[in-house]
């Protein structure tokens, strides 16, 4: 005996139908045998009041790029449909409005370029740079707003603090933040790659390289493209943490900032493009720190070598320079600086 349907059940459309009304598709005689009739039929009855589209809870069945799909461990297909039908689906997904379709991977990975780039402070709705992302991904700037603030669940300093965005948020979250701890060099470019391509722009230009200075076409030219491109992520997030505020003098005037490595990039690749690496200091504070005069201490003061505090006569640039010792470091609200890096750096300066 054939199961019974709950009374009205078979009147209610089905989510396809669901999903070509929202493209504007035409039902009537678009789908083949029995699933087009019911449609048809069912179009005229089924109206929704504007604002309230029913949700979807599958997953855009688009599959990310290959090299974003190796670089995740995505590997494998997904089941679409075909033919006249595969044909009005696709449609149906180009015309829909980005809000009612869930995240790709490769949006996943433009809002966290962004979620490194952009201060705490500015995680929000009205921020610029949040406008200008979601107007390039065709969402709302409260969607993009609320995906930053999902990636703060992931970020353990923050978690330490109680800082977290929603308890559940979407799987690309997890997979994007850990494929940046696993490979951040690979991800950070890939990030700054999507970036060019969404914005209609050369990724030099978004990376602001001087073309003049690069190699003729080649793998050297992109040898040196991938290393600057990343230099620019790292400099960027590491700024953007200490909201373009030198962490020892307050010094605000981004031209005068340096994104200075711990750990410097040529003696661990593994800490090149950890923003936990960095620290926003001003040019001159920077020279001591990267020539081992300077150090962060473990109770996060300034220290000078005390050789340069003994023997160096006081003229007055160097008072400004050493009158910051045993003054506190202004912490970054987001990307602290890994103890254990600075202890490295103090004990091999």
């Amino acid at each position: 005996m054939a199961e019974q349907k709950p009374e009205g059940a078979q009147n209610r459309p089905s989510f396809y139908a669901m999903r070509l009304r929202w493209s504007g598709a035409n039902l009537s005689g678009g789908l083949p045998g029995r699933e087009g009739e019911r449609h048809s039929a069912l179009d005229a009855r089924h109206r929704f009041p504007a604002g309230k589209r029913p949700r979807s809870s599958l997953a855009d069945p688009r599959q990310p790029t290959p090299i974003i799909a190796r670089l995740l461990g995505m590997g494998g297909t997904s089941r679409q449909p075909c033919g006249k039908q595969g044909a009005l689906w696709w449609r149906s997904l180009e015309l829909m409005p980005n809000k009612y379709k869930a995240w790709s991977m490769e949006e996943h990975i433009l809002a966290f370029n962004l979620y490194c780039k952009i201060p705490f402070g500015r995680q929000h709705s009205r921020a610029p740079e949040v406008i200008a992302l979601a107007k390039l991904l065709g969402r709302s700037a409260g969607s993009v707003a609320l995906k930053l603030n999902n990636f703060s669940r992931l970020d353990p300093e923050l978690k330490a603090r109680g800082i977290r965005g929603m308890a559940h948020g979407a799987k690309g979250e997890v997979q994007t933040w850990r494929a940046f701890e696993d490979s951040p060099e690979a991800l950070a470019f890939e990030s700054e790659r999507l970036l060019a391509q969404f914005a209609g722009r050369k990724l030099e230009e978004m990376a602001e390289i001087d073309e003049r200075d690069l190699p003729a076409e080649g793998l050297e030219r992109d040898r040196v493209v991938r290393v600057r491109v990343n230099q620019y992520f790292f400099r960027a997030t590491v700024l953007a943490a200490y909201d373009y505020t030198c962490c020892i003098t307050g010094l605000a005037i981004p031209e005068l900032l340096v994104a200075s490595h711990i750990v410097p990039w040529a003696r661990d690749a593994k800490q090149r493009m950890n923003p936990r690496n960095g620290l926003c200091l001003n040019a001159l504070h920077d020279r001591a720190f990267d020539r081992g005069l300077m150090f962060i201490a473990g109770d996060m003061t300034v220290r000078f070598r005390e050789e340069l505090l003994r023997n160096q006569p006081r003229a007055s640039g160097l008072d400004w320079l050493l009158g910051y010792e045993g003054k506190p470091v202004s912490m970054p609200r987001k990307f602290r600086p890994d103890p254990d890096l600075l202890a490295r750096h103090a004990t091999s300066s």
